[in-house]
């Protein structure tokens, strides 16, 4: 883990390039897609028993590779909003924070 310290604008950098790795992502999971779906058409209709036990390696196969980029493309893009939701409160709490410095100031005119 990282011990390195970041101030809000390098944060929000940081998480404003999770919605780009969601979208990787996505594309990612439309080439799986195409691939899973040449496999199953050049593997035949199970017509045969090679066919047949063909379309039955790939099927236990594919699926959990599937899931897995899904649920990574879900915690990605959860982290973008999240980071974004993380930034409206230090957002919030800098301006909180100059208001209560203006605050502060004595007025030179007392």
């Amino acid at each position: 883990m990282s011990e390195d310290l970041r101030t809000a604008e390098q944060l929000r950098q940081l998480f404003a390039q999770y919605p780009q790795a969601g979208q990787a992502l996505q594309r990612i999971i439309g080439n799986v897609d195409q691939i899973n779906a040449l496999n199953s058409r050049g593997g035949g209709n199970g017509e045969d028993d090679a066919s047949k036990q063909y379309q039955q390696a790939i099927g236990q196969g594919m699926p959990p590779i599937n899931e897995t980029l899904d649920l990574l493309k879900v915690l990605v893009l959860q982290m973008g909003v999240n980071g974004a939701s993380a930034m409206s409160v230090f957002d919030a709490a800098e301006a909180e924070a100059q208001e209560i410095g203006h605050s502060w100031q004595q007025d030179p005119a007392q």
